[in-house]
């Protein structure tokens, strides 16, 4: 006998075989128990759902000989012919071959023919959202007004497509996706009909990439199983499908939210020299960002990241160059600089967020520098002008010692000209405050900065390296930001530039040093 595929080996054969359809279940077996089943059934869904195993239930349970508690008993004449495809009373029709209006017109006259062994006559017409219009008013009157013997079960899964007036004259049922849990039970219960093992890993990879469809699950099952006679692991349930691993999803995630362009294009190379469909690697990184937006979080980044790939999938479909429209998505997440609108904004402002939030966690350790500054409180005060410290210097060539001067008492000492004149922290608020009115994502920028300060005639603004996407955002507010440093500070200039941590707290000591004496503090 011809090897004989797991979805039809464990095709269900009663009401109760048939799974995560639970309401539906309940509904068909109370009419058949109670003899009112109705003339036409309209079953709707996406694929592998059980919308026709269903219908094919429905048709042995309406002519059981000894029906049980609405199921087919499976063991009468009728219930084993039906199994066997006997039956010239049960006709299944393919709305897809068979969608002209003479196919449908020929069906309309047999309905009025007596079934020739059953009590009732099915017709089940699969994809019926396939007929054309003429078909469709062919079909109405029949279905409308069938005969007391004629049973019609419609399927489709677009049900959109029908004619309002076929929808109306039938009882609809909606098939819902099956829940993941249920297609991983089925899974490891067929796993141990056939004697196989397989990691739970790659079960739920199949269950996962199923969508919802059982049917789906089992052809992927039969399909990975084929590849290794051995157990089935998640490295060879991910070569059968020609899936991706975890692993690089969540990189990828990761890298597009902290706008890592280099990154995000070595994974998605990586991936694509590895077999994977890119189409299969966006819908797993789209699952992936999906899970994160339940989750919470970066919802505006999330949906941003979502938006683009799924923008990139749909058009996958009709190029032949895949791996472009990847890279250019990526490109496009990894730049939200380029784009001007608000989710881009926004999105920008949650990674910004999103990194302060992870310094803030950083260990104490990690980020305390090798060497304690000096406490404001703890550094002495400067020397009293009337004061004099004697400073001898060792000197073996005798001088003749210099006439007397009249003693003077020394004047004031006076900061240098560099010496910050208003402390930084104000400067970068009075600066947030007046450029808030210019622009939202300047203002924003601005927070980033590490230190700002006034140095003669300039304005300077340092950043931490890794922060030059913030300089870049503010690069192009050059004249405003200059205006109000005039305004407000007097200075001629304003500049930014990245200062490493260690040297950034060395000039503000030296900052510091240089208000409190009055002298000019250089750092080597």
């Amino acid at each position: 006998m011809a090897y004989l595929a797991l979805y039809r080996q464990y095709r269900p054969r009663t009401f109760d075989q048939v799974l995560g359809q639970e309401a539906i279940v309940r509904t068909l077996t109370n009419q058949v128990t109670a003899s009112r089943v109705a003339h036409a059934y309209l079953f709707c869904g996406t694929r592998g759902t059980g919308k026709t195993s269903t219908a094919k239930v429905l048709a042995r349970a309406v002519n059981c000989l000894d029906p049980r508690n609405g199921n087919p008993c499976g063991q009468c004449a009728v219930c084993r012919m039906s199994d066997e495809a006997l039956s010239v009373d049960i006709v299944e029709i393919d709305a897809a071959s068979n969608n002209g209006v003479d196919q449908i017109r020929e069906l309309r006259d047999q309905v009025q023919f007596a079934p020739s062994m059953l009590k009732t006559k099915v017709y089940i017409i699969d994809e019926v959202h396939m007929l054309s219009g003429a078909a469709f008013n062919a079909l109405l009157k029949t279905l409308e007004e069938p005969p007391s013997h004629v049973l019609f079960i419609l399927a489709t899964t677009e049900a959109h497509k029908l004619p309002a007036t076929i929808v109306s004259r039938c009882q609809r049922f909606d098939f819902r996706r099956i829940p993941e849990n249920v297609i991983l039970g089925q899974l490891r219960y067929i796993l141990s009909q056939i004697g196989r093992e397989a990691d739970e890993e790659a079960l739920e990879l199949i269950a996962r990439t199923a969508e919802g469809g059982l049917r789906d699950a089992l052809s992927l099952l039969d399909q990975c199983l084929e590849l290794d006679d051995g157990r089935l692991t998640e490295a060879v349930a991910i070569a059968g499908l020609g899936a991706v691993g975890g692993a690089d999803v969540q990189a990828m995630i990761d890298a597009l939210l902290q706008f890592d362009r280099l990154q995000a294009l070595e994974i998605a190379d990586r991936v694509y020299r590895g077999g994977s469909d890119m189409a299969v690697f966006a819908r797993a990184c789209m699952q992936h960002t999906r899970d994160r937006l339940v989750s919470g979080g970066n919802t505006a980044a999330l949906s941003r990241i979502m938006d683009e790939l799924m923008e990139a999938e749909n058009r996958m479909a009709f190029s032949p160059r895949p791996r472009i429209l990847m890279d250019a998505a990526l490109v496009r997440l990894c730049t939200p600089e380029l784009e001007q609108g608000d989710a881009a904004l926004i999105a920008r402002i949650e990674a910004l967020e999103e990194q302060v939030r992870r310094l803030q966690e950083r260990p104490a350790a990690a980020t305390q520098a090798p060497w304690a500054p000096i406490p404001e409180e703890q550094i002495p005060p400067p020397i009293p002008p009337e004061e004099e410290i004697p400073f001898p210097i060792a000197d073996p060539t005798p001088r003749a010692k210099a006439p007397a001067r009249p003693k003077e008492k020394p004047a004031a000492l006076k900061p240098a000209s560099t010496a910050p004149r208003t402390d930084e922290k104000n400067i970068i608020k009075t600066l947030y405050e007046t450029m808030r009115a210019v622009d939202v994502g300047v203002s924003q920028s601005l927070h980033m900065a590490r230190h700002a300060s006034i140095q003669g005639d300039t304005l300077m603004v340092t950043f931490a390296p890794g922060d030059e996407i913030f300089m870049g955002a503010l690069q192009k507010y050059m004249p405003q930001l200059t205006k109000a440093a005039q305004d407000m500070f007097g200075c001629e200039k304003f500049v930014m530039k990245t200062v490493n941590p260690d040297e950034d707290e060395m000039n503000e000591l030296a900052r510091k040093a240089q208000a409190l004496l009055g002298i000019k503090v250089d750092v080597i």
